[in-house]
């Protein structure tokens, strides 16, 4: 269509968006909307809890050049974590951990970090930005759907959650584009670079990878039944659209995507069968468990505006987390995507369908809306998810519906741009530069002041007490046990300090990971449930008696951890506090204040 024609632009709005400009307004835009780690870049880590994303990148480095084990970190078992009993580590973000590299060797770990986040936020700006400049023929409107994508609610909002992985999203719009590359050009290094990234995609989240596969699929069958009409043969239909050249591209784009992922799909899925695997996240009964209650989005969050956050997702996590699920995909952004569902056009059908396909995956396995389940005639209504779930192959560990909004963002960005074309062709030529500032600065504010997300983003300290740094010079192999228990960011913020002290502790990357050790010795047992119970306001569990805690020390000291270390800033509870190095004083006699509020108790 003539709408799509680059001569609608004069050559100077051309020029004034050609890509070098472009980049660099997504990279001043990337550190807009992570305000304000541009201010402390090396003071601070964005993020609520990067902890754990610190020690995947520490640790890849680690396992590479000094025990020579790639690609075996991504499945390396180590005692360091979750220690005496160690665990595979099927879970580490490894493409970004790969990427943060370099940066380690020239920067500390907090800045590599901090760093990589922002590249993931102009990559996925810009990535979009070539995916719906070449659907739509405009650069103006690839700019506006590169904004929309890019600084998404979504986006945000796993950036505030430090899920290194899931802020990936850069690499989906970039299979798409050669994808349609496959299908209109006769091109081989097309075939390389497509395969390239559905193995980037798959590499950087699993998630991502199935979602990927699933848009393949859409791709394929929507691109076939769209010359139904004009010939009802099966034979000549397929010879329209699915022709022996496109067929033999795609077919080795899935091989060698096969062959680069296979080594890594072999090892991970190696890696959650394991024992210590299955223990910490149970099999697939409890999955659907957890997937149930966990799992479930509310129709609502999708368009309820405002700094509102879903309780449910709160209780999940506990009270006192900072977690926040964001769907909320903003109300100029489905203006532009409606004015762009108006256009005729076969690509605009396609990421409707898209849209609606996702957008139903992402609500999870029954409708909740406002609170609760939508019960009909007595029984939830269960969604395409709950299906998927039920018999497609590895859908079961994908317990994170809400994840799927990425999808949607991908088709309401793409949608956004048409829009934008619709509303563009019909502006003076001395307007339309002001129009573009004035949407992109809207879906900005929107975005930031108006979503669910959290603005400023939060971040979090990068030093680490000094105490540490000595601990790293003691060349025995031991452990320590950090206090207090109580949640999931202390524990994050034990597996940072470990990047520095290299001694090994009982904690990993979730709560559940540490019960063994803690149920099973008396003396950690009183103290993870002093803080525990307390948590949750129940009264304190008198002390067993005198001997089984000096019994349970002896097996602490047989175990090598040698210290115990309070961290006097991490309670808040003062009651709690009191109690806590009362009854470590009565069995322990050394301890001593250091800086960084820290109280360390030596066992042997």
């Amino acid at each position: 269509m003539e709408l799509f024609n680059s001569k609608l632009f004069s050559k100077k709005q051309l020029k004034e968006f050609n890509t070098f400009y472009v980049l660099l307004i997504y990279i001043i835009v990337s550190f807009i909307v992570t305000y304000p780690i541009i201010f402390n870049f090396k003071s601070h880590i964005i993020g609520i809890a990067p902890g754990g994303q610190l020690w995947n990148f520490w640790w890849f480095k680690r396992a590479i050049f000094e025990a020579h084990k790639f690609p075996m970190p991504y499945i390396h078992h180590t005692d360091l974590i979750y220690y005496p009993y160690g665990q595979s580590l099927y879970i580490l973000d490894p493409l970004n951990a790969l990427l943060s590299i370099p940066f380690q060797a020239i920067s500390d770990l907090a800045t590599s970090y901090n760093i990589i986040i922002i590249f993931n936020v102009v990559l996925a700006q810009f990535s979009m930005y070539l995916l719906a400049r070449y659907l739509t023929s405009s650069k103006v409107a690839g700019f506006i759907s590169g904004i929309i994508y890019g600084c998404s609610p979504y986006m945000l909002g796993s950036i505030n959650n430090s899920w290194s992985e899931v802020v990936n999203i850069g690499w989906i719009p970039l299979s798409v584009l050669y994808l349609y590359k496959l299908l209109r050009e006769n091109k081989k290094r097309n075939i390389i670079i497509a395969s390239l990234f559905f193995f980037l995609v798959t590499f950087s989240c699993w998630y991502y990878g199935m979602y990927i596969c699933i848009f393949l699929g859409l791709f394929i069958l929507f691109y076939s039944f769209s010359f139904a009409k004009k010939d009802p043969t099966m034979i000549t239909k397929i010879r329209l659209i699915f022709n022996k050249k496109f067929v033999s591209r795609l077919t080795l784009v899935m091989l060698l995507f096969i062959l680069m992922i296979y080594p890594f799909a072999h090892y991970f899925q190696k890696s959650m069968a394991s024992s210590e695997t299955l223990e910490f996240r149970g099999d697939r009964s409890s999955f659907r468990n957890e997937l149930f209650e966990a799992g479930k989005v509310d129709l609502a969050y999708y368009f309820h505006p405002g700094k509102f956050y879903p309780p449910d997702f709160k209780e999940t996590r506990g009270p006192s987390e900072d977690f926040i699920t964001v769907v909320y995909v903003g109300y100029l952004v489905l203006l532009l995507a409606f004015l762009g569902s108006l256009m005729k056009t076969k690509e605009k059908r396609f990421w409707l369908f898209s849209l609606f396909l996702f957008f139903i995956l992402s609500l999870g396995p029954y409708l909740y809306m406002n609170g609760r389940f939508i019960i009909v005639l007595g029984r939830r209504i269960p969604l395409p998810y709950f299906f998927m779930y039920k018999y497609a192959p590895f859908f079961y560990q994908m317990k994170t519906a809400h994840r799927f909004n990425i999808m949607v963002m991908l088709s309401l960005s793409v949608l956004a741009g048409y829009g934008f074309c619709r509303i563009y062709s019909e502006l003076k030529d001395k307007n339309k530069l002001r129009i573009v500032v004035l949407i992109v600065s809207a879906i900005i504010f929107e975005f930031l002041f108006l979503s669910p997300a959290k603005y400023p983003i939060p971040s979090y300290p990068s030093s680490i007490p000094s105490w540490y740094y000595g601990l790293a010079k003691e060349s025995d192999n031991f452990g320590i046990i950090d206090l207090p228990v109580g949640n999931f960011m202390s524990l994050r913020k034990y597996l940072y300090f470990q990047t520095v002290h290299h001694k090994k502790i009982p904690y990993s990357f979730y709560l559940f990971e540490m019960k063994k050790l803690f149920k099973n010795n008396p003396f950690l047992f009183y103290l993870r449930d002093l803080f525990w119970n307390a948590k949750r306001e129940v009264s304190f569990l008198e002390p067993p008696y005198i001997s089984d805690f000096r019994q349970a020390l002896k097996e602490l000291e047989s175990l090598k951890f040698k210290y115990i270390v309070v961290h006097n800033n991490f309670i808040d509870n003062k009651d709690i506090y009191e109690k806590t190095h009362q009854f470590l004083r009565n069995f322990l006699d050394a301890s001593r204040d250091y800086e960084g509020n820290i109280t360390v108790y030596k066992i042997y």
